[in-house]
């Protein structure tokens, strides 16, 4: 028999769902615990425990949430997501970068609600955001001229390959001093934010510039022709 694919995660109310469509066959002879926990994705135990719950309860309705109630409204989460998407003011954060401690002044000061720095990043990731770092490309990257050089050049240089000579690449590469990219709070699957997060750091040893001599063959090997 062949496995029938699930959600990894169910909802609270897919969950009351789910056991409101077991309650009517509970109480059927013909299926057994086995059968039911392997019709509703759910062990043994937890057909017992609902059939337990309906003889005392007569229900399986979800129970209340306790706990107290959110400070912020659907409306204010949701215009907290539009603010965060569309990134932080560039006047008061330069570097465009959202933290839990930004996000906490931005409730305060919108809300006059002032939260605990580590529950604003619980609160973002059920949000949907995540603590990640943007994508790392040149903002001079052409796509249309790669696009181009795939289509084009690279069939060519290929037959060469093939054909047994060498390709060389020349280049001249070395320890960059350009800031390196941070962190951010951000959209799940969101790794190309079209802005550039950014640190300064401190340089720990001077520039240093190698050209390389680069054969691009079956068996890629290469050597450093100078350093200066």
């Amino acid at each position: 028999m062949s496995q029938v694919w699930r959600p990894s995660r169910l909802t609270r109310s897919q969950l009351e769902e789910r056991r409101l469509d077991a309650l009517p066959l509970l109480d059927d002879p013909a299926l057994s615990t086995s059968t039911l926990a392997e019709q509703f994705g759910v062990q043994a135990s937890t057909v017992r425990t609902w059939r337990r719950r309906s003889r005392l309860q007569g229900c399986l309705d979800a129970r209340p949430i306790t706990g107290r109630p959110s400070q912020l409204s659907d409306e204010h989460i949701a215009e907290l997501i539009d603010i965060i998407r569309a990134g932080p003011d560039p006047q008061r954060f330069p570097d465009h970068r959202w933290n839990a401690r930004r996000v906490r002044e931005l409730i305060g000061l919108t809300y006059g609600i002032w939260y605990h720095p580590d529950w604003v990043g619980k609160l973002l990731r059920r949000w949907g955001f995540s603590w990640q770092k943007s994508e790392n490309r040149a903002v001079e990257r052409d796509e249309a001229r790669i696009e181009c050089w795939v289509e084009e050049q690279r069939p060519i240089l290929e037959q060469k390959v093939e054909a047994g000579e060498t390709l060389v690449f020349v280049d001249e590469v070395g320890f960059s001093l350009k800031p390196t990219m941070a962190y951010s709070w951000a959209p799940r699957l969101h790794y190309e934010s079209g802005v550039r997060f950014f640190h300064v750091p401190i340089p720990a040893f001077p520039w240093v510039e190698l050209t390389f001599a680069l054969p691009l063959t079956r068996r890629n090997t290469g050597l450093p022709c100078s350093v200066r």
